[in-house]
Parts: C-alpha cells; structure tokens; sequence
C-alpha cells in the first residue's frame, strides 16, 4: 500500500511540474511574440537611421567640396589673368581654366564673369560675351561680387536641369578687402548626388526645407513632387536632428527614419531632409 501511494504522489508531481513548465512556456511564448516585433522595428530603426545619418553626411561632403572647388577656380592664375586681360576662350589662359574645371567638381557648366557681369569664359563657348541670364545666376554672382562664397538650394531649370549653383570671387592678391575682378559661377553636376543613393535597400527621398522633393533612388516621376515632413521635425534651423516614425505609402504600412542636414565645414546645408522609407512587414 506504501508503495502504491508513493507511485500516485510522484505520478502528481510529474503531472504538476509538468503543467507549470507548459504554461511557463506559453508565458514566455507569448510575451516574447507580442514583444519581438517592437524590438525588430526599434533594430530596423536605429539601422535606417544610421544609414540616413551616413548618406547625409555623404551629401554635405560633397557639397563642401564644391565649395572648395569653387574656390580653388577663382583663386587660379587664369581666372585672374582672364578678367585683367581677356582673350579668346580658345586661348591659352581659357584651355587652363577649362582643365582645372575638369579636375574640380563636376561642374556641368562654368563661367567667369567680369565686375560688369559679362561672360569672360564658359564652359558653353556660345555664352561668352553676353550676361548671366537667369534670376538665381544673377543673385549668385551679386553675393560672390560683393567677396562672398555662395551656393544655392537646388534649382529647377527651365531646360529640365537641376542643380545647385557655387561662386567665389577673383580678387587681386589675397589682402583682405582687395578689390573683386569677377566671378566663377559653377553649375553642379546634381547626378553625382543622386548616385549616392543607388545602393540603399529601400526608398530614399531627400526633401528640401518645404518637404519639396530633390533627389530619390526612385524615379522621381513616380514620386509627388512634396511630401509631408514628419510632424515633430523641427525647424529648418535646427541642423542635425534625426528620428524615426510610422506613416503609410501606397497602403502598406513603412517605417520611416529621417534626418535633417546638419552641414560639414565651409557648407552650412540648406535645411535638407534625408527620408528613408522600408516596409513594416
């Protein structure tokens, strides 16, 4: 009978300790289904917002590097010697600058433009010996005439280009305060910028100050010309901050990580935002 009751207690025992390590198991089961997806969004988070950060930092370089490039076009021998001396652009001082454009950049025009805004050279040889044409060109060359650096948001030509236009004055030695000769006005090659974006798994869109969108590694014709900047971006004066939140894009639910320019060195940024969008699921 000893025996009997003792088989009976163990065979309860059994019975419990197994029930309770099911249901510690359903527990567990459950808690980490229900919090496995939180965790993978926040991991996909931090990644999108890594790599946001990084190919924004990518584009600011790039623009910085203009704007010593730029600088390095005014500051040569035959910018200056083209404006106290002009000759031909087929001339020897025009063939100088026109490599030193080519190592520079990439620009997809150049020109250099006296103190009464006439072009001296260009790159397009049909544009020497008339004027800046357009509103953002001439703007350019009052804000480099006057000794300063300058470059622009993106700009849509009316020919379809796109660009982002750099000047530099030519001054006469490098005392400060001397006088301004003219200007190199540079058109940048803006292909160079959406290249960086061709490689990433996702949709990149990168959006001016007003959410109006300039570059993607999308078709930009299968995009809307703006999108809607998350609501608790801040300002386009706050450079640098990045985030990440949940929208919805052509009904599938995206998580979207963004960041807003920060500027690298002698580029100040534009307020630009980096928006990179990939799929919940």
């Amino acid at each position: 009978m000893e025996v009997v009751v003792k088989v009976k207690l163990a065979t309860k025992l059994t019975v419990l300790i197994v029930g309770l390590s099911v249901s510690a198991f359903v527990a567990i089961a459950l808690v980490v289904y229900s919090t496995t997806p939180a965790v993978v969004e926040e991991s996909i988070g931090k990644r999108q917002t890594l790599i946001a950060r990084q190919t924004m930092d990518r584009i600011d370089e790039r623009m910085n590097g203009a704007v010593a490039d730029i600088r390095v076009l005014a500051e040569s021998q035959a910018a200056s010697e083209l404006l106290q001396q002009p000759v031909l652009p087929e001339g020897e001082m025009g063939r100088q600058l026109e490599r030193l454009a080519s190592y520079t950049g990439p620009w997809s025009s150049v020109k250099l433009i006296d103190e009464g805004g006439r072009v001296v050279y260009s790159s397009q040889a049909d544009e020497v010996g008339g004027e800046v044409g357009s509103q953002e060109e001439r703007l350019a060359v009052a804000e480099a005439g006057a000794g300063r650096v300058y470059y622009s948001d993106l700009i849509f030509g009316a020919n379809g280009e796109e660009t982002v236009l750099f000047a530099a004055p030519v001054v006469v030695g490098d005392r400060v305060g001397a006088p301004v000769l003219g200007v190199v006005l540079g058109h940048y090659d803006w292909q160079s910028v959406m290249e960086l974006m061709g490689d990433i798994h996702g949709r990149v869109v990168l959006a001016d100050s007003e959410g109006r969108v300039i570059a993607s590694n999308w078709a930009l014709v299968s995009l809307p010309a703006q999108i809607d900047l998350p609501d608790d971006l801040p300002g386009a004066g706050t450079k640098g901050e990045a985030g990440t939140d949940k929208s919805r894009v052509d009904g599938e639910e995206v998580l979207v990580a963004y960041v807003r320019q920060d500027g690298y060195l002698d580029y100040g940024g534009k307020g630009w935002v980096l928006v990179l969008e990939e799929p919940v699921n």
